[in-house]
């Protein structure tokens, strides 16, 4: 789908980004599978507008030029490290120039500085839009055919969504977190527990142990 601005832009909302989830005991050395991915904005179909999309991956790979002619447009990988991918995408009037984009694979959570593994999967990605201010003859007719009329709310929808998705993460995060404190306070309580009837019992045992030298009965 694309959207028209109240200027008469048109323009399509794209977003474009991974997601990683971590592998648990892996022969290969790798720490992550995941996924980098070239979607609509708006949970429409990118092909109308689409012919192809090149992901570029790091030069270790088998094959890092990956190219995809339908949705859905993304490359699912394993590995252990971080880098940019290069995402090409080519239109469906050949005379338009190809738009390129550039996402960094994030494997890892931004406060993770020694990038220890999260044991939930992480998410990066990045709301554009591809523009056509000037739409050629053979790309008008496709946009106007797939076009609605907005008022350029997609970014601030979008970003609102993702700040209601990045809330409701940190929340969650902030209830294991306290779940988890209280389990620690529980364990620090049966461990003075436990401390405090070991020394008694070796008090009791002093005790006996005393009264049997003394002849004490």
């Amino acid at each position: 789908m694309a959207l028209k601005s109240t200027a008469g832009e048109l323009f399509v909302p794209v977003v474009y980004g991974n997601v990683a989830t971590p592998l648990i005991n892996s022969s290969t050395g790798h720490t992550h599978k995941w996924t980098v991915y070239l979607r609509s904005g708006v949970g429409k179909d990118l092909s109308p507008f689409i012919s192809k999309v090149t992901f570029k991956l790091h030069e270790s790979f088998t094959k890092p030029n990956r190219t995809l002619t339908s949705p859905p447009y993304e490359v699912t990988e394993s590995g252990w490290g971080e880098f940019e991918v290069q995402i090409k995408v080519h239109l469906n009037d050949p005379s338009e120039q190809p738009i390129m984009m550039h996402h960094f694979l994030k494997l890892y959570e931004s406060h993770s500085p020694e990038k220890v593994a999260s044991p939930e999967r992480v998410q990066s990605e990045t709301y554009d839009e591809i523009v056509f201010p000037s739409p050629t003859p053979q790309m008008l007719p496709i946009l106007e055919a797939n076009c609605i009329d907005a008022k350029r709310k997609a970014a601030k929808d979008y970003d609102e969504e993702e700040k209601s998705q990045i809330t409701a993460i940190h929340t969650a995060k902030a209830k294991i977190a306290d779940s988890i404190q209280m389990l620690v306070d529980k364990d620090r309580e049966i461990e003075k527990t436990h401390t405090a009837m070991k020394e008694e019992l070796q008090i009791l045992e002093k005790a006996q142990s005393a009264g049997i030298k003394t002849g004490k009965r």
